[in-house]
């Protein structure tokens, strides 16, 4: 991990993602330690929380080996928690798109013409 965290962030400059999972605690561990978060938790309930990092929000989760080998019977679940987490994420990112367009317009209607 210490050998290619390079290759995550020059991946996340070019990609420009709004959402990064992390698959595991030694991963999760990992990346927010070098972003200078310490303290974070893998809910038993997969009600996952995030951490933003300059508008690029990280999500610590189980990893998928993990919920196939110890905890098969709540796949189902697993899976619809992390989907529930992406749709918001993109309703949060739509709903910026809404205001930012909504802000352009009042700027518009604001001009006095000259």
């Amino acid at each position: 991990m210490k050998t290619c965290f390079f290759h995550l962030e020059n991946e996340i400059d070019s990609l420009n993602p709004s959402l990064v999972f992390l698959l595991g605690k030694q991963v999760a561990s990992f990346v927010l330690n070098k972003y200078g978060i310490n303290e974070y938790s893998l809910d038993d309930d997969f009600f996952y929380e995030s951490f933003e990092v300059e508008n690029l929000k990280f999500i610590p989760i189980h990893h998928p080996s993990y919920i196939l080998v110890y905890k098969r019977k709540r796949l189902q679940e697993y899976i619809k928690n992390i989907e529930n987490i992406i749709n918001e994420c993109l309703l949060e990112k739509q709903g910026k798109t809404i205001d930012n367009q909504l802000d352009i317009q009042t700027n518009m209607n604001n001009l006095v013409p000259a």
